[in-house]
Formats: C-alpha cells, structure tokens, sequence
C-alpha cells in the first residue's frame, strides 16, 4: 500500500501545479471573498455516512467549498459513474470496484487507501439470542441474518468469513438480503432479523444494537476504502484538496472516533 500513497502523492503533486510558475510548487488556498461557492461531489460508500459528514464540516471551513454527498452500495455508485453521473471524488469500500473503474479510464490518477475497517456481528440491543463466534449462529434464536447482497462489498466480506468458519451452507437459507450496510443496520436495529453483519464503525454509530462478536482478520479479504479522482468532473481542484484533508492528521483523527482504522496517509 505504500507504493500506492507515493503514487498519489506524485500524482497530487503534478495535478495540482499544473498551469502555474515554474517557481511555485503549491496551489494557493482560495479566498472565501474572491469568488462563488465550489461544488464538490462525492460518491462515498453508504459505511462512510457519518466520518464523511465529520470530513465535510472540517473542509467546508477552509475555504468556498461546499461537500454534495451520495452514498450507497460501492457496486451501485461504481455502475453510476461508468454511466456518466457526475462525480469528483469516489470513496469506495472494495478496491474491486475501484479497479474497474480504473480500467474502464473513468478515474483520473492513482487511487489511496483513506481508511480500514473490521467485520462484526450484531444484534438488536434487546434481543436474547446470544452469539460468541460464527458456529454459535446455528442456533435456534438466530432465524433471520440480515446480510448485505452478494455484488455489495459488506456481503462479499461476510459471505467470506462465513464459509472460512464452516458454517455459510448451514445459515445461508436465514440470509434477509439487505441493499447495503447500513440497511443491514437499520434492519437489525429495529429487530426485524435477530443478526447481522456490519462494519464495527456501523455497530458503534447505533446504539439499538449490540457487537456479538468480531471476525478475524484472516477470515475474508481486508476491508479497505480507496479513494480516486473521477476523470472529467467539474470540481477537481477542490476533491484533490478534499483528499488531501481526508489523508491529513486531522482527517484521519475522525476515523477513530467513528470505530474506522486508518488509511495509508503520507
């Protein structure tokens, strides 16, 4: 992942003094008197609700930006901004997703790693059936796991560590098919299935519902969200800079205090 960051960071780099004097190696900080407000969209996935909200406050502070964020299932935002949807900055929850939409020339540069995350279980805050691992699902109290579909990065990870624990064929006719994480949360937090499986940074944003237990490490494919440029939006001065801020000291703080891990910040 190192390799990744220098990459961006000399992409950054490049983008961003492109068109000014020889001698000048930074893109000046607009002033919020100079000019109108700058629009900047971001495709996020719908597990970033809330630390991209805490990123859009801090960067709407430092200059004539405004955040215009959508968020949803990784694999829907990826398929809109193939279809043209108008987009400056994606944030992804697979590099899957990411890489398809390199390969498919829609992103302009090198993508990062902004943030981590690990895969949890959880129940209703009420709820009485009790889990301490994956095999303890096969009780009798757990008749509906709400699980994000296959194609959404949440349903790939837990589908993974479900087979690694040997248990996927034995539960896998309780699944309530869910469009995204935080489907899976509300759906849980309101009790209609009795588990779920979410990201740890979902499970501490609801207090309705209750951590039974982390997945291993090992157990599915590492749970990362990288970040791109889109190729050909309005606002790429001002996602380059948003990116920038995500990657900081200050943006990456956020990241902890919503349940996420770090990214590969310079």
């Amino acid at each position: 992942m190192r390799g990744i960051s220098v990459a961006l960071l000399a992409f950054l780099c490049l983008w961003g003094c492109g068109g000014q004097g020889a001698g000048s190696s930074e893109t000046p900080v607009p002033d919020p008197a100079s000019g109108p407000v700058l629009e900047v969209r971001v495709f996020a996935a719908a597990s970033l609700v809330d630390v991209v909200s805490d990123w859009k406050e801090d960067f709407e502070r430092s200059g004539p930006y405004r955040v215009k964020a959508s968020f949803g299932a990784t694999s829907d935002l990826a398929r809109q901004v193939l279809d043209g949807a108008p987009c400056d900055l994606f944030i992804a929850a697979s590099a899957d997703w990411t890489a398809r939409l390199q390969k498919a020339n829609a992103l302009e540069g090198p993508s990062v790693v902004v943030a981590r995350n690990r895969l949890v279980c959880i129940a209703p805050r009420e709820g009485v059936a009790d889990a301490r691992s994956p095999r303890d699902l096969r009780k009798g109290g757990f008749l509906r796991l709400a699980i994000a579909d296959e194609n959404v990065p949440a349903g790939k990870y837990a589908r993974e560590a479900l087979k690694h624990a040997g248990v996927l064929d034995h539960i896998k006719d309780r699944f309530v098919g869910q469009k995204d994480v935080r489907a899976v949360l509300r759906a849980v937090a309101a009790a209609e299935c009795e588990a779920g499986f979410v990201y740890a940074s979902d499970a501490k944003a609801d207090s309705a519902v209750r951590e039974l237990f982390t997945f291993a490490l090992g157990s599915h494919s590492p749970i990362e969200y990288p970040a791109a440029l889109c190729r050909g939006g309005r606002g790429l001065e001002g996602a380059r800079r948003l990116l920038e801020h995500i990657l900081s000291s200050a943006g990456q703080d956020r990241l902890g205090k919503r349940g996420f891990l770090a990214g590969d910040a310079p």
